[in-house]
């Protein structure tokens, strides 16, 4: 906004073009924007809030901002638990990039014996000093070492691929709830007609963000089950093609409307 329209609207303005003002530019002070309003500005503008009328519509979007503001740190908290899965997520995928590379250099070298029962005895006692977390280690009939995400060493531990199916699940509820949150944010905003631009962004900032690809690698990408069949490629291919997509996928991912109502009743208490 220009210095003549703020100048206008300190003249001549409506209690709410003043009002909506006032706090658009407290909202970007609070998100350490750059304000709308020089110091001299906001003092003028706050004092031309003079008439009945206009104070207590100033004092009703005071309220109205604090529920917001509150409103938007329990938004946060929800990305920041989502965030943590994700992050558990690309662990469990980084462990298992590490298990594979390691795989395909063991059977690199297991390759360049010829002789299939050396090989064999070779790459079983290896594999009797290796131990791998949440994983099992075989040796395959042509005497190549296979490291099994779906099976542990230990019977009474989780396997890889368990783990991440446990996490995912929690991610996907996670990231549903978030979305309640947001939408319901969004629209106490609209139902009291609390219209500041700087807040709606921060929601749907969050939006954006929880329902972008988080994958470390497109390898790992929820998408890539999407992608048609490359041709001539074989079941076992796409098999594990759709194994490796441990990420949530956010289009498919509904928003928690039991959270939305928690949102709307416990949080902004507006419903």
């Amino acid at each position: 906004m220009n210095k003549k329209d703020i100048t206008k609207t300190i003249s001549s303005g409506t209690a709410k073009d003043k009002v909506l003002l006032l706090t658009e530019d407290v909202a970007k002070r609070k998100s350490g924007l750059e304000p709308i309003l020089s110091e001299q500005d906001f003092q003028a503008l706050l004092s031309s809030v003079e008439r009945p009328q206009e104070r207590r519509l100033y004092n009703q979007f005071r309220k109205i901002d604090q529920t917001v503001t509150t409103g938007l740190y329990v938004l946060n908290q929800s990305r920041v638990l989502y965030r943590m899965h994700i992050s558990d997520l690309r662990g469990y995928a980084l462990l298992w990039e590490a298990y594979q590379r390691a795989e395909e250099l063991a059977n690199h070298i297991l390759h360049e014996m010829k002789d299939k029962a050396q090989r064999t005895r070779i790459a079983k006692k290896a594999a009797s000093y290796s131990a791998f977390i949440l994983a099992d280690l075989a040796i395959d009939e042509e005497g190549y070492v296979e490291v099994n995400a779906g099976r542990a060493q230990k019977a009474d531990t989780a396997s890889l691929l368990k783990a991440i199916a446990g996490v995912r699940r929690e991610a996907e509820k996670e990231l549903s709830r978030t979305l309640g949150y947001a939408k319901a944010l969004l629209d106490y905003m609209e139902e009291r007609d609390f219209k500041v631009t700087t807040y709606q962004d921060k929601v749907r900032e969050v939006m954006k963000d929880v329902q972008s690809d988080k994958s470390l690698w497109p390898k790992y990408s929820t998408q890539q089950k999407k992608s048609p069949s490359k041709q001539g490629q074989s079941r076992r291919e796409m098999e594990r093609e759709h194994l490796f997509s441990i990420y949530p996928d956010p289009s498919e991912i509904q928003m928690d409307m039991a959270a939305y109502h928690h949102f709307k009743r416990n949080v902004v208490g507006y419903e």
